[in-house]
């Protein structure tokens, strides 16, 4: 934005009206050559020759043209001679126009402050400070006054690597009665960017002011992106709401910047107000107004959203569809999500990795294992290459399922530092010393072992003495004595963590929050959670720290009665601090473990009285559990709270729903007017939905009823299952048909799928 201003205002040859005769020369020109372009001007009265000749040098479409244009002048001016280095210039031969320079004063033309500013702004583009000092020296020496654009030429040189200068030719600009203009800001803005220390902007406004200069929506635009960059939002959205005083209106770029803050603070609800400002006051949407929007919108969930702005997009890209993809993912979308891949791919638009990454991980939020392996296999199908988020994300999925020996044998490049760390994890969660030394053995030079994963595996495995040999014998440092004491903790070894603390607390280590957090666990594990409790409420007396958060959340981890839980939360209200997400998780997966659903319930709607929106996954659990519990009234209690939260209910929501309505009323019908809700809301069934409807009908011994529904899966291409197959297996056994039973269970194995 800055250098934008900086081209459009730079030096160049003063402007003069462009007469007929220029007009039309320069007509000829670009439909003849240069030459024709000569005769013409020659034919025209002498007072118009010299400044026509000027415009068609500055309009010539090559250097020979320009050359043989000006080679015309009879007595060629610092003007003409000015405009010819600028042909040079715009052609990238800088070293052309010093010779131009060399002609000049050959000929007894002396350059003038304009020839000066446009040398030296060609030496600033190339950042030759020093080149751009010279002339500057020279022009004085010449005894010829500098003006504003040379000394916002000396500070474009230097500012992006010597702010010092910068102010320095400012106060020297200011000491010489030149004044400076938004251009001369501009260029100290960029400055103090670029050297990081941004403690000047405050003051830039009231500079401006003194100095009679009007603040413009680039000035204010150049300031947002520069805190932006640094992340913080509160100046962004100052110097954006600030714009007013001046009576600037801002414009889709400064909305851009505001908006993109705000998405990657997570500050969603904000941003939308912002979002509906603009259309209040007529600014244009943009694609990265529109893709940072559905950014936000996606990482909330709201897929419907998502799509009504994916609709604006004239020719969606690659990174569109990926965002819509990740949304429909994260509301449990999938057949919808894997639907647009096809028609992306049949938009002519290729899907990359980072495509295939999003699919694999929806896949392993359901634990559909199968469907992580096929989409990390549709990679190489595609001719891409893997990359080493589709390894972690396979290894997660494999690590979940328990199967850890195909964890194990993913392979790995040299870089892979992260999925390293993930088969490390993998491994030492596991308990499995085998396989993390094996990965350490595997691991190139450039990597360094973290010994801890080795002490982890030990620990889990419950060969603590091991795990305490190979912990000492690496000097203790605070993240390895944090680590360790984290395992005291899970194990309940109170007596040995508070040991630890007090030799760190003599030592230069130091005792923090985290290792606190960790007696807490501590204690909660041994059972004893009024000592949780007073250990957070003493932190700051016995160790002098504040607790935040993370003690709270450890403090909540233990609770094991929902009165304790809410108590937890009082107290952390009560020192004033805000509860967020993840505090709220660990509530809400207490009260699930224990089977208290109704206070899961009620964590859900605490959540949105915090203006926090909870994830789609928390009303579809619950709505399992209720299912489970044969709770209909409470299933379609969450069901309602879901949409009035804004929430559409995915196929993992209608797939609860038919489970619970089919092993409660044990009849298809609620099911089958499910699947017509299903259609009706755009929600593609997949293959979950119609064994889950199989199930039923199997339940009532109705096999023509389950072959009605693995028809209608055929025809959507979903091909059946062990599942499709054991629900038409148990409806015929149940049916009295022993023959076709058998059938289906030879027909199932002749196909390789076992039951």
């Amino acid at each position: 934005m800055i250098g934008f201003a900086i081209v459009c205002c730079g030096p160049g040859p003063r402007s003069r009206k462009r007469s007929v005769t220029a007009i039309r020369a320069l007509k000829i020109l670009r439909s003849n050559s240069a030459s024709a372009a000569v005769s013409f001007v020659a034919s025209a009265p002498a007072e118009d020759s010299g400044s026509a000749l000027d415009f068609l040098v500055r309009n010539a479409p090559d250097i020979d043209s320009a050359e043989t244009l000006f080679g015309a002048h009879s007595n060629p001016s610092a003007v003409s001679y000015t405009t010819l280095m600028q042909s040079y210039i715009r052609s990238g031969d800088v070293n052309g126009a010093e010779e131009v320079w060399k002609r000049m004063l050959a000929g007894s033309v002396q350059p003038d402050i304009v020839t000066y500013n446009v040398m030296m702004s060609a030496y600033a583009k190339k950042s030759d400070f020093i080149a751009v000092e010279r002339k500057f020296e020279e022009l004085q020496e010449n005894g010829l006054s500098p003006d504003v654009v040379t000394y916002n030429t000396l500070m474009r040189s230097v500012r992006d690597v010597d702010i010092g200068r910068v102010w320095k030719y400012f106060d020297n600009m200011v000491e010489r009665g030149v004044l400076p203009s938004d251009i001369t800001f501009s260029t100290i803005i960029d400055a103090v960017g670029k050297d990081g220390d941004l403690s000047p902007l405050p003051e830039l406004p009231s500079m401006m002011r003194a100095y009679n200069v009007h603040p413009n929506i680039f000035i204010y635009t150049a300031v947002m992106s520069i805190y932006s960059r640094a992340g913080d939002t509160r100046n962004v959205r100052h110097w954006f709401n600030s714009m007013s005083e001046f009576g600037i209106r801002p414009n889709v770029v400064a909305y851009g910047i505001l908006l993109d803050c705000l998405c990657k603070a997570g500050a969603s609800e904000e941003a939308e107000g912002y979002f509906e400002q603009m259309g209040k006051d007529g600014i244009q949407l943009n694609e990265k107004i529109l893709t940072v929007m559905m950014r936000i919108r996606s990482d909330q969930g709201d897929v419907n959203g998502v799509k009504e702005l994916f609709g604006l997009l004239e020719n969606p890209r690659l990174f569109r569809y990926n965002v819509l993809i990740h949304a429909l993912g994260m509301n449990g979308n999938i057949p919808e999500a894997t639907e647009l891949l096809e028609t992306m791919k049949a938009n002519g638009v290729t899907p990359d990795v980072v495509t295939f990454n999003t699919m694999m991980k929806m896949r392993a939020a359901t634990g559909d294992l199968e469907g992580v392996k096929a989409f990390y296999e549709a990679i190489s199908k595609n001719g891409l290459v893997a990359d080493g988020f589709s390894r972690s994300i396979l290894m997660d999925a494999l690590g979940d399922a328990g199967e850890l020996e195909q964890a194990m044998a993913v392979e790995l490049l040299p870089s892979d530092v992260v999925p390293r760390t993930i088969k490390l994890r993998i491994a030492s969660d596991h308990g499995d010393v085998t396989s993390v030394k094996r990965t350490f053995g595997e691991a190139p030079s450039s990597y360094t072992a973290d010994s801890m994963f080795l002490v982890r595996a030990y620990a889990r495995k419950g060969d603590w003495q091991m795990a305490s040999k190979v912990y000492n014998s690496e000097p203790v440092t605070r993240s390895r004595l944090t680590s360790y004491l984290r395992l005291l903790g899970e194990s309940g070894n109170v007596s040995h963590i508070t040991r630890a603390m007090e030799s760190a607390r003599k030592s230069d280590i130091g005792v923090t929050e985290e290792m606190v957090a960790a007696l807490i666990d501590a204690y909660g594990v041994d059972g004893q959670l009024d000592s949780a409790r007073e250990t957070l409420t003493s932190m700051e007396e016995l160790f002098g720290i504040v607790p935040t958060i993370i003690s709270y959340t450890a403090l909540m981890g233990v609770q094991r009665t929902r009165k304790g839980r809410h108590d937890v939360l009082e107290l952390l209200f009560s020192n004033g601090l805000d509860a967020v997400e993840t505090i709220f998780r660990v509530m809400w997966s207490a009260a699930i473990e224990e089977g208290d659903l109704d206070d899961a319930a009620a964590v859900i709607e605490l959540m949105r009285e915090h203006r926090l929106l909870p994830h789609v996954s928390l009303y579809n659990k619950l709505i399992v559990a209720f299912g489970n519990k044969r709770d209909l009234v409470n299933v379609e209690a969450m069901v309602a709270k879901m949409k009035k939260a804004g929430m559409r209910p995915s196929v993992v929501t209608y797939n609860a729903l038919m489970d619970a309505f089919g092993k409660t009323l044990r009849s298809p019908v609620a099911g089958e007017r499910l699947l017509n809700d299903m259609h009706s809301s755009g929600v593609a069934p997949d293959a979950v939905t119609f064994n889950t409807l199989a199930a039923i009908y199997a339940r009532c011994a109705d096999p023509d009823g389950v072959n009605d529904v693995v028809a209608r899966m055929e025809q959507q291409n979903i091909l059946p299952d062990k599942f499709t197959y054991s629900n038409i297996i148990t409806a015929n056994r149940r049916a009295g048909r022993a023959d076709q039973a058998q059938e289906a269970s030879e027909q199932a194995r002749a196909m390789g799928i076992l039951l």
